[in-house]
Formats: structure tokens, C-alpha cells, sequence
């Protein structure tokens, strides 16, 4: 019966202000800047607790960015790019390898002959090879350091939603705390009434069947605001929460090429591409350059000569050995470039998201706030006219239920409008 009262009532609130909308927007627009400010009703200190004046939002990101489980991923992907960086360095295009033997008849025709040979070869680079390699690792490092943004922007997000939830949990505490509170005067006067037999034992009944059930609901809401906490202390390391939690609205109103998040994927993109360009130039094994030393003596011949064997092995046949390779990294490149071009979809599709959510949160805190005026005008008469006996407990019940939930949903459209505001500056890119 309450929830049907509630709706039907806010149905009549919604039509009556609908037509005042386009000259009430206005109003809201202070919501982006007043934390502090005694210019516009400041949403409570939530948090007050917890609250650390010391602490930033980009302290807490970067807190939480420590215990993030991506700090392995990102170092192993740096650990690759110094490795692809001391290769391009080297003088040589591929790892030198010795090789030794020895030759002799002894134990054939014993004639003599003895043969002792040690030789290097060397690696070469290709023409171009090495500024392909240099090109990757310089390409590998750029995208590490995109990757390590597009993770803060990932956790910017994170805690985003976290600091938020557990605002509407506290308000939800706040909320039913004021209900219980309200119905604990209520039942109070209605003891007080009952002795004086001015009402009876049955209203009694229904003002502590009342109370209870705000009871109930402010046990709920203590569990929903511990379960928030908790969930923030995993994700931040303690429950210290920062001084300032409000958001500037970002002057930003598209996806541009420099969202971490494009960025990123642009230069893994580069990445691939260079690992390509570097194929190309290999073109294959190497091309060797063998230095190998002979110390040797003829049949019948005593003396030992010595001389020096150079050797260039240049690698050939068909690129058919070659190709299956570069057709490996060709799709690993497509495969970069449809993520790429996947991802900006995506996040167009988010912003038009986060336009819309945060501009419906704004035409829905106007009729809120119409609303709770209106909820707290009828609660005032309500009381006056209970208190007059112009009407029952049930109807002034009522009314109650409905100013608890009108103030509610007010103080719940303030927060979401910061969260919407908070949600809208992920969409766009902004870090924390």
C-alpha cells in the first residue's frame, strides 16, 4: 500500500514539474564546482570517519595501483623492451659461436698429417636490420609506458565506483537512521497519548510495528555500507578515504586518439608493425663472417704452418621458409588494428552512455528536489492535522514513509549526479 501511495504520488510531482525542467537545469550546473562552497547546499561529509585531508584521489589511485596484480604483467613487458633495446645495441645481429677440430692419421696411414683448426662466426646485420630493431624496441617501450596508463585509467574507474557505492551505502544509513528516528518520536508521543486515552491501544501497536520495521532497515543498511567498505579496503589497502571526492565535469565531449585506452592499442599496433618491418629486413638467417685459424703439417713433413681462413655464409632459397613467419606477425598486426578500431566503438559508445545517464540524473534530481519540498509541506501539515484530529495514525504513516523516501531519493540523485560526473570523466579518459 506505501509503495502504491509513493508511486502514484510521484507520478502527480513528475507531470506537475515536467514543464519547469528547462528553466530548473540551470540550477544544477553549480553542482560541478561547490564542495565547499555556502553558495549551494552541500551534499553531507560521507566518509567523515574514514577521511583522510591528506589524501588525494590520485594518492589513492596510486596506492591502489601498488597492490595491483597488472605490476607483474608490467614488469615483464619492460623487462622484454630492455632486452630488444641491449640487442639492437650490440655490434653483432645474432649470437657468435666458436667451433674447433683437429685432424690427424695417426691411426690410418700414420703418415704424419696433423691439422689443428679454431674459427669464430660472426653474425652480421642485414642492411637496415638493426635501426628495425632499435625501431622495435623504442616501439616496445612506448607501448609499456601506454599500457601502464591505460591501467590507471582501468583502476581510475575502479575506484571511482568504489568511493561512490559506498556514499550511496552511507546515505542509505543516514536515511535509515532519520526514518527510525522519526518513527521512535512517533511512537513516543503515540505512548504518551494512549495513557492520556486520547488514542488507542491499536494505534500503539501500529506506531511500534513501525519502528521495528525501521529497525530492520537501518540493520540492512549498516550491513550494505560494511560490505562497501570492505570491498574498498581490498582494492585501496585500508579504509582511509581521501579529503575531496568530487569530480570536475571534463571540457571534453568526444574520444579522442589520445584516450589511454586508444592510445595504448595504437601502440601495440606500432609494436606489431615494427616486429613486421624487422622480418623483412632479416630476410632469413643471417649472413655469417667465419675467422678461423689453422695450425697444420703435411705428410712427411715436420714443420708446422700456420695460416687464417675467412668465410661469409649468406643464407638462400625460397621465402616460402620465410613466409609463414611474416604472415604470423601480418595477422598479429590485423588483430591490433581490429582491437584498436573495436575499442573505439566501444568507448564512443560509453560516452553516449555517460551523456545520457548524467543528463537524465540531472532532469531526476530536479523533480527530487520539487518532490521532497512537497514530501516535507505535506509531512508538516500531516502532523498538524494528527495532531488536531483531523486524521488517523495510518494516514500520517503514510505520509511519513513518503518524506523518508522522497528525502532519500533526493540526497541518492546528489550523489549519483557526482557519480554520473565521476563516470562521465572515465568515459572521456581523465585520470585520476
Amino acid at each position: 500500500m506505501n509503495r502504491l501511495f509513493s508511486e502514484s504520488g510521484q507520478k502527480i510531482y513528475i507531470f506537475n514539474t515536467v514543464l519547469l525542467l528547462s528553466c530548473l537545469l540551470a540550477l544544477d550546473a553549480s553542482a560541478f564546482q561547490c564542495e565547499e562552497d555556502n553558495t549551494c547546499d552541500p551534499l553531507p561529509k560521507l566518509g567523515l570517519e574514514f577521511r583522510d585531508k591528506n589524501l588525494s584521489l590520485n594518492e589513492l589511485t596510486q596506492n591502489a595501483l601498488q597492490r595491483s596484480p597488472d605490476q607483474v604483467r608490467l614488469e615483464a613487458m619492460n623487462e622484454r623492451s630492455r632486452a630488444l633495446y641491449k640487442r639492437a645495441k650490440n655490434l653483432l645481429g645474432s649470437q657468435p659461436s666458436l667451433n674447433a677440430s683437429s685432424r690427424t692419421d695417426q691411426w690410418q696411414s700414420n703418415e704424419g698429417l696433423r691439422e689443428y683448426q679454431l674459427g669464430v662466426d660472426l653474425p652480421l646485420w642485414r642492411l637496415g636490420e638493426r635501426r628495425a630493431g632499435r625501431d622495435l624496441a623504442e616501439k616496445s617501450a612506448e607501448w609499456v609506458s601506454a599500457e601502464w596508463n591505460d591501467i590507471r585509467l582501468q583502476m581510475s574507474g575502479t575506484v571511482r565506483e568504489l568511493i561512490w557505492d559506498y556514499a550511496l551505502a552511507e546515505n542509505a544509513v543516514d536515511s535509515a537512521a532519520s526514518a527510525l528516528e522519526m518513527a521512535q518520536k512517533t511512537e513516543s508521543d503515540m505512548t504518551r497519548r494512549v495513557k492520556l486515552g486520547e488514542l488507542s491501544r491499536r494505534d500503539l501497536l501500529l506506531a511500534k510495528q513501525q519502528t521495528l520495521q525501521r529497525e530492520e532497515d537501518l540493520s540492512a543498511a549498516l550491513a550494505e555500507r560494511e560490505h562497501a567498505l570492505m570491498r574498498y579496503e581490498v582494492i585501496a589497502g585500508s579504509k582511509r578515504m581521501p579529503g575531496k571526492w568530487r569530480e570536475k565535469k571534463s571540457a571534453v565531449d568526444e574520444i579522442t586518439d589520445g584516450h589511454p585506452s586508444l592510445y595504448t592499442l595504437s601502440k601495440d599496433v606500432d609494436r606489431a608493425r615494427s616486429e613486421v618491418a624487422l622480418l623483412r629486413k632479416q630476410r632469413g638467417e643471417p649472413v655469417t663472417l667465419g675467422v678461423t685459424g689453422y695450425h697444420s703439417r703435411g705428410e712427411f713433413n715436420p714443420d708446422y704452418n700456420d695460416s687464417v681462413e675467412l668465410t661469409v655464409g649468406i643464407p638462400f632459397g625460397p621465402k616460402s621458409y620465410r613466409d609463414v613467419r611474416l604472415a604470423e606477425l601480418q595477422q598479429t598486426v590485423a588483430d591490433a588494428e581490429a582491437r584498436l578500431l573495436t575499442r573505439r566503438r566501444l568507448l564512443i559508445a560509453d560516452l553516449r552512455e555517460a551523456e545520457h545517464g548524467l543528463h537524465r540524473i540531472e532532469e531526476a534530481l530536479v523533480i527530487a528536489e520539487k518532490s521532497r519540498r512537497l514530501s516535507e509541506e505535506q509531512l508538516r501539515m500531516a502532523q498538524t492535522a494528527f495532531k488536531v484530529g483531523e486524521s488517523n495514525l495510518f494516514e500520517l504513516l503514510l505520509v511519513q514513509n513518503k518524506t523518508v523516501q522522497a528525502r532519500r531519493q533526493y540526497r541518492d540523485y546528489r550523489i549519483k549526479l557526482q557519480r554520473a560526473i565521476a563516470r562521465y570523466n572515465q568515459a572521456v579518459g581523465v585520470l585520476l
